[in-house]
């Protein structure tokens, strides 16, 4: 049997075949599966955790909890799976995103903005305000960018929107 494998291997039609082969992975890539194409570290419904999100969350993670207690290093929040509590709760917002998403759950801007102008943080302390430039200022000291927090805000107000419809069936 192996010999008539050989002798097929050294035909012209394994000569064709091999090349058809070749060729298609050359026209379709095969290089994705070595080099880990796309961002995504988790899929989620048609919702996506990139690395860049998985980073900025980890770190903003062991930020908040330095402060709390300032000898804590990154290596103390690997060995107590920090990485692990953090991709979960990412997972958690993927999948209620998507389901909000699903039932065609939205969030107006305006309401955004409306609810981020209600946070006392971003409000001028002389006119007790909201005031733009002190919310920037405010963002700038936690190393937040505006559009994060705003998608975060938006994201908070869906999933407390979605909460809501699934628990009002529950008496």
């Amino acid at each position: 049997m192996l010999t008539n494998f050989r002798a097929f291997a050294q035909s012209p039609l394994a000569l064709v075949i091999i090349v058809l082969l070749v060729l298609s992975f050359a026209v379709y890539g095969v290089g994705g599966i070595f080099t880990g194409s796309g961002t995504a570290v988790a899929v989620v419904g048609n919702q996506q955790i990139s690395v860049q999100e998985t980073r900025q969350a980890f770190d903003s993670e062991l930020r908040r909890i330095q402060t709390e207690n300032p000898g804590f290093t990154r290596e103390q929040a690997y060995e107590m799976g920090l990485q692990d509590q953090v991709m979960q709760r990412l997972i958690t917002f993927a999948s209620l995103a998507a389901k909000a998403e699903e039932m065609g759950l939205a969030v107006s801007e305006d309401a955004v903005l409306a609810e981020i102008s209600e946070i006392p943080a971003f409000r001028n302390p002389v006119t007790n305000q909201y005031d733009p430039e002190t919310a920037r200022a405010a963002l700038a000291r936690a190393n937040i960018t505006p559009e994060s927090f705003q998608s975060d805000v938006e994201g908070d107000m869906l999933r407390r929107q979605l909460i809501v419809s699934l628990a009002g069936g529950i008496d």
